[in-house]
């Protein structure tokens, strides 16, 4: 029986036009008439994270809410965060070393906005993407910042190829380091991870690995597939992401969650309640 269900936004529950389908949106209500804990997984921040929970009005159903890729866990029920984990502006200096090429950015997120030394697309991209603003700063005062959740070098893949390729073994100690995108590499604390923070809430409620489920598509998400009990990669998740989980369902654009919470979770009366009221887009 499961009782943890840790489910990535971007790319898995959103399709690409950013909508829940119906079939998977009522899956998910589905859980929790169950009693089984609803995490949401994802890269954005809280406002980025709280803006889709509120949109497709899933409040009442999400317990726990994972933000900047596992570094924040809040308990949504009591509005109290149980992990915390941050860089500093410090750590601005080594990272700002790998950004050797034209064209490549790097910028910083703290608890609501994006911080820039230099404005780019990227940025007002993942602006808009985790609904909030963007304030510009030289990079002296950058490196004076308290917290920081995660650093973003953005640009075109093949230069982000070069430095990915480049980064030291003393940086992947001290960083957790995912590509998440072709055209983004995200620095966050050593170890924050979806995973991690997957482990440590079963610990909290009493539940073993065995009876979890996660659901992904990206690099990002492979840390909580291969914890799992039932590892689950997206129809569109990447080959490697695929290679690692125990079942791949059907794409964010074909209803991917609810096909693999149908097939694992829910019971055939549920089913047959969900399957005649929607289709998946």
């Amino acid at each position: 029986m499961y009782k943890l269900v840790v489910i990535d936004l971007d790319g898995t529950l959103l399709n690409d036009d950013n909508q829940i389908d119906k079939l998977s949106k009522m899956a998910v209500e589905a859980l929790c008439e169950r009693h089984i804990k609803v995490a949401f997984a994802s890269d954005r921040s809280s406002r980025g994270t709280g803006a889709i929970r509120d949109k497709f009005d899933l409040c009442d159903f999400l317990d726990y809410s994972l933000y900047f890729n596992g570094a924040c866990v809040v308990d949504n029920k009591n509005n109290k965060m149980l992990i915390n984990k941050y860089l500093s502006g410090n750590d601005f200096i080594p990272l700002s070393k790998l950004v050797t090429e034209d064209d490549i950015y790097i910028y910083a997120f703290n608890a609501e906005k994006i911080i820039v030394s230099e404005m780019n697309t990227y940025a007002y991209e993942d602006a808009y993407k985790n609904n909030t603003s963007i304030v510009s700063q030289s990079r002296e005062a950058l490196t004076n910042a308290p917290i920081i959740y995660k650093y973003v070098i953005a640009g075109n893949s093949e230069k982000l190829d070069r430095i990915e390729a480049s980064i030291t073994s003393d940086l992947k100690k001290n960083y957790s380091i995912v590509r998440t995108y072709k055209n983004r590499l995200e620095f966050y604390h050593s170890t924050a991870n979806k995973g991690q923070a997957m482990k440590i809430l079963t610990e909290l409620n009493g539940c073993l690995l065995e009876e979890t489920m996660a659901i992904g598509d990206a690099g990002n998400d492979i840390e909580m597939i291969i914890s799992a009990g039932q590892g689950i990669a997206m129809g569109n998740a990447t080959d490697e992401v695929k290679s690692k989980a125990d079942y791949v369902s059907a794409t964010n654009n074909n209803g991917g969650v609810a096909k693999a919470l149908e097939k694992f979770i829910l019971d055939e009366d549920l089913r047959n309640k969900l399957k005649p009221e929607v289709s998946v887009m």
